[in-house]
């Protein structure tokens, strides 16, 4: 057993996961977690290569450890994004009811993402957004832009490309790592708020950049609040979806991060995306490669410094990870909290379902926002054992609520 520094992919199916009944306190003879750095063992591959075709997801990113710096924005440090505002000739801006006819209604309505992200990242990201307070008319109808869920990439560029046109006058996009396109609200025919993530020969150039990260913004905006600039935007720093397509699209996650359920009730992100996006350090996770039993004491994700999770790798891209969750911060309204398992495989990419809960009480009761897997966490004194499919076990043996003591026996 080490201690890991950098880190990601790993999943193993979660069906067949055991709950077992609480066994008796460890005693203090349990042996302490090696901290040995630089620890390599849990660092794990994403996804070799690119999909052919023209598949606009294909740049939105894998769990593997290391993102692609020339694709992906780095999510650590200022991140400036500049915002532009569209409108159409059939869906003019001073048609809009007051105070939707003016730029500043919109900024305002996303703004708070860029304290969404400080927060979350403890202060490592500072997302500064620059809106250009103007109207720029697009020069065909909305419905002219073939803006739907599965347009190629193609179109979206299309698109960008006509807004950066029209602002190039106004804008140095040489000075901005993000664009963000907002059309008016009465657009009818835009309805989604894709990422923009384009490393592909037809990329678009202004002012000596290439423009080629960002998110074009739709009516679904309206739903979602400002969190879709959060959750879109994480796609840019290399981040996937974490839904199941086609099917069930929350089964695998739920409310459990922001990749998944946008109007989830616990959006922050998992431990496991916080250490892909350098937003937590080498020594805070705890790595597990070998059989044995260890003892780890992991602090809540919501919270900044300290040992955040354990990660047991499970194969060449699979592992399990063991992260302690609270209703504080981003997490306020949790359905649950306690000790959280996840399964990761870094192969598969956005949509695929890269992360699968471990649902440690299956059949707990529903409400109307609560689903069973958000439901899904370990407690001492409660359900406070769980057995993984490959025969690994979990077990919380003390909690606070700043800490969570945790003790694993990896089988083989």
């Amino acid at each position: 057993m080490r201690r890991i520094g950098s880190l990601l992919g790993a999943l193993l199916l979660a069906a067949g996961a055991a709950i077992v009944p609480a066994t008796a306190a460890v005693a203090s003879t349990e042996p302490a977690v090696e901290r040995v750095e630089p620890a390599q063992g849990c660092v794990l591959p994403g996804a070799a290569g690119v999909p052919a075709g023209d598949d606009r997801k294909r740049w939105w990113g894998d769990e593997g450890r290391e993102t692609d710096g020339e694709r992906f924005v780095r999510p650590v440090g200022t991140i400036r994004a500049v915002m532009l505002f569209v409108d159409f000739p059939n869906a003019r801006a001073e048609n809009n009811a007051a105070p939707y006819d003016t730029t500043a209604a919109y900024h305002d309505f996303l703004a708070p993402s860029a304290d969404w992200f400080r927060r979350s990242s403890s202060g490592r990201l500072d997302l500064r957004i620059s809106a250009v307070p103007k109207w720029f008319r697009m020069p065909l109808a909305d419905s002219e832009y073939g803006i739907a869920r599965d347009m190629p990439l193609r179109t979206q560029t299309r698109y960008i490309r006509q807004a950066v046109e029209l602002a190039d006058a106004d804008v140095d996009f040489s000075d901005y790592d993000l664009v963000y396109v907002v059309p008016s609200r009465n657009a009818a025919n835009i309805p989604l708020s894709p990422a923009y993530v384009n490393g592909g020969d037809d990329r678009i150039a202004a002012d000596g950049t290439w423009v080629d990260q960002g998110v074009t913004f739709g009516r679904d905006m309206w739903n979602w609040g400002f969190k879709i600039l959060v959750h879109e935007t994480g796609h840019t720093f290399g981040l996937p979806d974490l839904y199941v397509e086609p099917g069930d699209t929350h089964a695998a996650v739920r409310g459990w991060d922001l990749m998944g359920n946008i109007g989830g009730r616990q959006p922050e992100f998992l431990a496991w995306h916080k250490l892909k996006l350098d937003w937590l350090r080498d020594g805070q996770i705890d790595c597990v490669t070998e059989a044995g039993t260890t003892r780890h004491r992991i602090g809540p994700v919501e919270r900044a410094g300290g040992g955040k999770a354990v990660v047991v790798r499970t194969g060449e891209t699979t592992a399990y990870v063991i992260e302690s969750r609270r209703p504080i911060g981003h997490d306020t309204e949790a359905c649950s909290s306690g000790v959280l398992v996840y399964a990761i495989d870094s192969r598969l990419r956005s949509g695929q379902a890269p992360v699968r809960i471990i649902d440690a009480s299956p059949g707990s009761t529903q409400t109307a926002t609560c689903h069973d897997l958000d439901i899904a966490t370990l407690r001492a004194g409660a359900v406070s054992a769980l057995t993984l499919p490959d025969g690994t076990t979990v077990e919380v043996v003390r909690e606070s609520n700043q800490l969570d003591t945790v003790v694993v026996t990896k089988r083989r």
